[in-house]
């Protein structure tokens, strides 16, 4: 039995229903990202310039434990100078470099 005290729940939750808006209130603003719609044909789409070329090998394996700490601290140090921590990828391409010029000498 329900008294006057007692609501219905649901009824009341139908009462605060708000009906939601349809779309975004305001439309989106081109950016300057977009702005690649007024250049010349076939150029490119995306400026390259500043990327890294893409990785073509892939090299997965176990390193030794003092091998590991070496790396680390050449991490940390290339992180110490240039503000950022690199990739690994990066720091053992440095130290290929680094070891090619050593043996050509």
């Amino acid at each position: 039995m329900e008294t006057e005290k007692q609501k219905n729940v649901f009824a009341e939750l139908q009462k605060n229903r708000k009906p939601r808006g349809k779309g975004l209130a305001t439309s989106p603003k081109l950016g300057n990202e977009v702005n690649n719609i007024r250049l010349p044909e076939k150029s490119e789409a995306i400026n390259s310039i500043g990327q890294t070329p893409r990785r073509t090998y892939r090299v997965s394996t176990f390193i030794s434990e003092q091998s590991g700490d070496t790396l680390d601290e050449l991490i940390l140090s290339i992180k110490h100078s240039e503000g950022k921590k690199p990739k690994i990828a990066r720091v053992i391409e440095m130290a290929l470099d680094s070891l090619k010029s050593n043996y050509n000498q």
